[in-house]
């Protein structure tokens, strides 16, 4: 599993959430699976993570626009349950008090993947800074379930922008400061560090700028380039480098 630890004598499983089923997760604070209504009494579940992925990157965000991969722990035994159907790796669990007393720890979202942008908000960037965009950028943006934000297996939480809020980010964080000419603020790390590239460059680097960074010079290049970036990204390689 990306960046979590399992839980002691428990069976991990992943299941896939749109954006109602994410605000319902959040709403009971990610310590149960609530119901939408009355149809929904079972919760598709699978042992395998690449399952779940592939749901929530094809059905998810085709129908949506956006899915999450949730991770969640349950009795090493629930299979067995009665009431519970299993079909290879794939489990459809009655949803109520069982299996919220089945949970072992927390429900949390692994990650999160969304359709791909316009070609038109990305050429937005140029038109706001004046420099054309690394094309493995546009690449990973514009693409079909592209990574939005999720943990990897070093345990480093990645948050990517799309173009427009690229856009917003980096205007504001620059709105006060000038060191870092050509910048393009593409993601960060969920908090107060960011990811970013040098626009003046054809194929830049990507860099982790901290809050006081005074030039780029005093920044660390956390990959080559935006494409090897987004490959470190897809098999959960990335971890940030001191």
């Amino acid at each position: 599993m990306f960046g979590r630890r399992k839980q002691p004598s428990s069976l991990t499983l992943w299941c896939t959430a749109d954006p109602p089923t994410l605000r319902a997760l959040a709403e009971v604070g990610w310590r149960s699976f609530p119901q939408a209504g009355a149809q929904d009494t079972a919760l598709e579940s699978f042992r395998l993570r690449d399952d779940a992925v592939h749901v929530a990157r094809s059905d998810l965000v085709a129908a949506q626009g956006e899915g999450s991969v949730v991770v969640f722990d349950v009795a090493p035994d629930l299979p067995d349950w009665s009431g519970v159907v299993t079909d290879g790796d794939r489990l459809r669990i009655p949803k109520g008090r069982r299996l919220t007393k089945a949970l072992v720890g927390e429900i949390s979202e692994e990650a999160q993947y969304q359709r791909g942008v316009p070609h038109a908000e990305v050429d937005a960037v140029r038109d706001a800074f004046g420099w054309p965009v690394p094309s493995a950028w546009r690449e990973m943006v514009t693409a079909a379930g592209w990574l939005r934000r999720g943990w990897m297996l070093s345990g480093a939480y990645v948050e990517l922008h799309p173009p427009v809020d690229a856009i917003r980010v980096t205007r504001e964080w620059t709105s006060e400061m000038i060191y870092h000419p050509g910048v393009l603020v593409i993601g960060s790390n969920g908090a107060d560090r960011h990811l970013a590239v040098d626009l003046r460059e054809d194929d830049p680097a990507v860099h982790l700028v901290e809050p006081s960074s005074v030039g780029w010079e005093d920044t660390v290049v956390q990959a080559p380039s935006v494409r090897v970036l987004a490959h470190r990204l897809e098999t959960g390689d990335f971890g940030y480098l001191a």
